[in-house]
């Protein structure tokens, strides 16, 4: 389901604005991996205290430290979703563009 949710959202984006993401592809991977691995500790020591759990009947299985693969993959999707969204959206030719295709004169 992150995937399904995800997906679609990241794809447009690298469809909408590949070479802005690419020309910004290492402001995008920091910001990317240092929040992932942030809010993946955090997570880690969320669960490991007890203020949430996460049911095993509803994921894989596949877990690292503690770590759920589908915590830390639903993490990867959102925190990639954020940052592409970010670096487009400060593009002044992205912006033309996508205001040239959603108000046409």
């Amino acid at each position: 389901m992150i995937l399904l949710l995800a997906g679609p959202v990241i794809a447009i984006e690298w469809a909408v604005g590949w070479r802005t993401l690419l020309l910004e592809w290492r402001p995008l991977a920091a910001a990317v991996v240092m929040a992932t691995a942030y809010l993946g500790c955090a997570d880690i020591v969320a669960i490991r205290d007890g203020i949430w759990a996460i049911s095993a009947s509803k994921t894989l299985g596949w877990s690292a430290g503690g770590f759920v693969f589908e915590e830390w993959l639903m993490l990867l999707a959102t925190n990639t979703v954020i940052a592409q969204t970010v670096i487009l959206a400060l593009d002044e030719d992205v912006r033309a563009r996508a205001k040239r295709v959603l108000w046409p004169r």
